[in-house]
């Protein structure tokens, strides 16, 4: 690659592609997916959320909303989740993350129906991914791994290295990175040192900026998922980056609503449609 010449990666046009395939295919379908979306102290009308709603409706996808006042109690929680996994209409549930401090996250994800995960992070679908055999990719990490495809890139052999460390997005990302064949390492805070050596990085602290041009290989890929790249200097010095948020957040959605399209189908009785992996 010629000097001073960065590849800007941008999902939206994927994304785009995606949401047109997405609706094709639900418009032919004899059922349309139901998705409930679970919300406890977060806001209904945040522009982020409005966004995924009204994108989802557009393409065919039923959302119902469950918003629920901070101060619920985690046994209202869990009977609300309860109640939706044996409703037969509901084919995904997602729980927006955080949920607040005083209730248990991991407990009210695992009450939910590992069939009906459509972020795959209840235990058994972890479970699955590290093993090598994902039946739900999270979509925060298939987001990722198609802005690498779009490079063409080869994981295999690489250095890689995620920035942040979380049970929900940092390492669902790190054990696809090592089934794909890459050298892996997590950090829970940022080394300069480490961060130099990457041939991908990708960054997940939510800390802005503080990932400076320094502080990346020369033409390395760099895959910024929470806004933590000092993008202005850095494009300059990488061989791929993502703008944030423009770089991944389309694709976030997109890979959301085809994990619910793959769950109705699993949940309905139909073979997985594997057009979209």
């Amino acid at each position: 690659m010629p000097e001073n010449v960065t590849k800007i990666l941008t999902g939206e046009g994927l994304a785009e592609e995606l949401f047109a395939e997405l609706k094709e295919k639900i418009d032919k379908f004899r059922v349309k997916p139901l998705l409930a979306v679970i919300m406890v102290g977060l806001d209904l009308e945040s522009e982020g959320y409005q966004k995924f709603f009204h994108k989802a409706q557009e393409i065919g996808i039923k959302v119902e909303t469950f918003g629920l006042e901070d101060y619920v109690e985690q046994a209202e929680v869990l009977k609300l989740i309860d109640k939706l996994n044996e409703d037969k209409r509901v084919h995904g549930i997602l729980l927006q993350l955080p949920v607040p401090d005083d209730m248990d996250q991991n407990r009210i994800i695992d009450f939910i129906d590992p069939e009906k995960d459509v972020e795959g992070f209840h235990p058994e679908n972890l479970g699955w991914m590290s093993l090598g055999e994902p039946r739900v990719i999270p979509s925060t990490s298939q987001a990722a791994l198609r802005l690498m495809e779009m490079t063409g890139v080869s994981v295999k052999n690489k250095e890689v290295v995620i920035l942040g460390d979380n049970p929900f997005l940092s390492r669902p990302l790190g054990q696809l990175f090592i089934s794909m064949g890459g050298r892996v390492t997590v950090l829970y805070k940022l080394d300069p040192k480490v961060t130099r050596q990457a041939d991908i990085l990708v960054t997940t602290m939510n800390e802005q900026n503080s990932v400076k041009e320094n502080m990346i290989k020369e033409d390395a890929v760099v895959i910024d998922m929470t806004g933590d790249v000092d993008f202005q200097y850095a494009k300059d010095k990488a061989g791929f980056i993502t703008p944030w948020p423009a770089g991944i957040e389309s694709l976030m959605t997109a890979s959301l609503l085809v994990n619910t399209w793959q769950v109705m189908r699993r949940v309905e009785g139909y073979e997985e449609d594997e057009d979209f992996l």
